[in-house]
């Protein structure tokens, strides 16, 4: 009987270890899934976050282009409205080359001040009144 208890008792440790480790193995197992599954979670969040910035910054680019788009049409036209004005200021002159009207020579100078606004201001700018205004000749 002693040996038989002996038997017993080595027995339940025997179960008692093995269940242990099994249910040790199981918490372990279960506590590395739902570490994989919060790190998981957390990636597509972020995934999420950025995929919703990146459309922010395409929509402020489009945003962007396109007021840059309308500056350079703006500027292109007054380009083109101040060459127009030079071009007749010069078919005024009189007949002798060297001398131009009194009001040539403003307009000439009215006209290189806006060139040079707009070449060290940039596109960014707004156009100065007097480019856009000029009589149409």
């Amino acid at each position: 009987m002693r040996l038989r208890t002996i038997y017993l008792i080595f027995s339940v440790i025997a179960l008692v270890l093995g269940f242990s480790r099994y249910y040790y193995q199981q918490g372990l197992s279960q506590g590395q899934l739902d570490c994989a599954q919060g790190k998981a979670e957390s990636a597509q969040s972020q995934l999420s976050q950025f995929v919703s910035a990146s459309q922010q910054l395409a929509t402020n680019a489009n945003r962007a282009s396109k007021t840059l788009s309308v500056k350079i049409a703006a500027r292109t036209a007054a380009d083109q409205h101040s060459t127009q004005e030079i071009r007749y200021v010069l078919k005024t002159v009189t007949r002798n080359r060297c001398e131009f009207p009194p009001d040539v020579m403003h307009q000439l100078e009215q006209a290189r001040l806006r060139a040079n606004q707009a070449a060290t201001s940039g596109i960014g700018s707004g156009l100065s009144p007097s480019a856009s205004t000029g009589e149409q000749r």
